[in-house]
């Protein structure tokens, strides 16, 4: 498992309410972790970055590379890579460790911040098919918005 986080991180240098699909319960966060969220780094940017999570994790669970990398920043785009998802994703994470993502809950305690030098993290307790473990977003500008540079399951 460590080998996939190394090369994730190694190539490219943290949900809301949305369902996840693929027979995920659809999910209400925690108003109060959300509230901390918001109070951490804005709204706007936590309502941003929590559907973007969505999305990723909703690709992660189909397979899907192209939906998960979209969510990804351009300047990722050397690590965006059918074979790393593979590889990683889906071989190692999914397949090997993980399962499916079944639920998650956010976690805004004093990780889930908006950090100017290391760009925002959003963090879930996830509940795959096959154990419980922390979902860890980390995030970077691109453009006017941010998007997605790593994602790992602690």
């Amino acid at each position: 498992m460590m080998e996939g986080k190394l090369l994730v991180m190694a190539v490219v240098l943290l949900l809301g309410g949305v369902p996840l699909g693929l027979g995920a319960a659809e999910e209400k966060p925690d108003a109060a972790e959300v509230k901390k969220l918001e109070e951490a780094m804005g709204a706007d940017l936590a309502k941003a970055m929590m559907a973007c999570a969505d999305r990723a994790l909703e690709a992660y669970n189909k397979e899907d590379a192209k939906a998960f990398y979209a969510e990804w920043a351009a300047a990722t785009k050397a690590a965006q890579q059918e074979g790393i998802f593979t590889k990683s994703y889906v071989e190692g994470y999914k397949k090997k460790f993980n399962g499916a993502l079944k639920a998650k809950k956010l976690v805004a305690d004093e990780r889930a911040r908006y950090d100017k030098n290391a760009g925002p993290v959003l963090i879930y307790e996830g509940e795959f098919e096959k154990r419980k473990t922390k979902i860890v977003l980390g995030f970077m500008k691109d453009g006017e918005t941010f998007k997605l540079m790593q994602v790992t399951f602690d």
